[in-house]
């Protein structure tokens, strides 16, 4: 649908540690030599990247369980309300969260632009696919009338799988992110200091051998970690 193209478009990594990455990149290959450069810009990279994402899996997980309570909330009046405008205004305010305003402003937009469109709104306005999901449903319970009741069921248990799986993501792989940058920093900066305190290991360490050697070791770094967070933003999306 619309509404889950516009949550993959917005569940994306950040741009900003490419950024950073390229600057130190660029700094410290005008202090030392290009290699190295290379190398710190990997370093800082990956290590930023694995900061930057720990948040947004946060986020995912507040919004899964939002999301997951607003669909049993939603499931439970479905059953008893007359119209889904109704089971709307009577769900929404017992959300909070980021999810309860897109759900209250769900209601309001009922009112002006249909329900419909006010699905899709919704939708792309929490951005994760259970919301995409929970749109799809109460636009075919705008069109199908009182035959939505056993759809919403069905929907409560996966939207409450979902927030199981993006807890136990979070809990078991994004958390371990932060150790995973410190530790790649935490390498790169034990390296450069023990070469600055003696002038020979500096000398080795920015010439050609010494440099190729630090550039391979980023790489292996890189690597490593990229599947890893490949594989976490894979989740997130």
């Amino acid at each position: 649908t619309t509404a889950a193209h516009a949550a993959a478009l917005r569940m994306r990594p950040p741009l900003w540690p490419g950024f950073v990455a390229a600057a130190a990149g660029a700094a410290a290959a005008l202090l030392t030599s290009p290699p190295l450069g290379v190398a710190a810009a990997v370093v800082v990279g990956v290590s930023l990247m694995c900061f930057a994402t720990v948040p947004f899996s946060s986020r995912s997980v507040a919004a899964a369980e939002s999301t997951a309570r607003f669909a049993a909330v939603l499931a439970n009046q479905a059953t008893v309300s007359r119209t889904v405008t109704e089971a709307l205004a009577r769900a929404a305010p017992l959300i909070d969260g980021p999810v309860g305003v897109a759900a209250r402003a769900l209601v309001d937009d009922c009112r002006s632009i249909g329900v419909e469109a006010a699905a899709q709104r919704f939708a792309e306005r929490v951005a994760t696919p259970a919301a995409s999901w929970l749109a799809d449903v109460i636009g075919i319970a705008a069109a199908g009338g009182g035959q939505w009741a056993p759809i919403m069921a069905v929907l409560e248990t996966e939207a409450a799988e979902v927030a199981t799986t993006a807890r136990h993501f979070h809990r078991h792989v994004a958390a371990t992110l932060n150790q995973l940058g410190v530790a790649t920093l935490l390498g790169a900066g034990i390296v450069v200091g023990a070469a600055l305190l003696n002038p020979e290991s500096w000398t080795w360490l920015t010439a050609g051998d010494g440099a190729g050697i630090a550039l391979a070791m980023a790489a292996v770094a890189a690597l490593t970690s990229w599947k890893l967070l490949s594989g976490a933003w894979e989740v997130l999306r």
